[in-house]
């Protein structure tokens, strides 16, 4: 893994490009549970997005990820974050996913 994570400016680019749209990045939050990717959620203006990082060599690791994500979409029985690409920056594969904000489902969870 890149021992340095992509900049902003880099991430929003990513993003740009991936999304097809106008994304204009606001903030940077790194999302913590990841025991082989870093995660990071980018927040834009009109849009969050959840983001994983690898190294680019693994990049093929991603769209198997990807591939299996839209499968589980099929199953209505499970919410599944709608996958919005794969790309590259800084020596990082990304996949890029829609931003679920997740709440605990007893209060006592969280």
């Amino acid at each position: 893994m890149p021992t340095k994570l992509p900049e902003a400016a880099e991430l929003e680019a990513l993003a740009r490009t991936t999304l097809g749209t106008a994304f204009a990045l606001q903030q940077v939050i790194p999302i913590g549970g990841g025991d082989i990717s870093p995660a990071l959620r980018l927040i834009g203006t009109q849009t969050s997005v959840f983001v994983k990082l690898a190294p680019a060599a693994d990049a093929p690791m991603f769209a198997a990820e990807a591939e299996n994500l839209r499968a589980l979409a099929a199953c209505t029985a499970l919410k599944v974050p709608s996958v919005l690409g794969l790309g590259e920056t800084a020596g990082h594969a990304a996949l890029l996913l829609e931003w679920l904000d997740l709440e605990p489902l007893r209060e006592d969870a969280a």
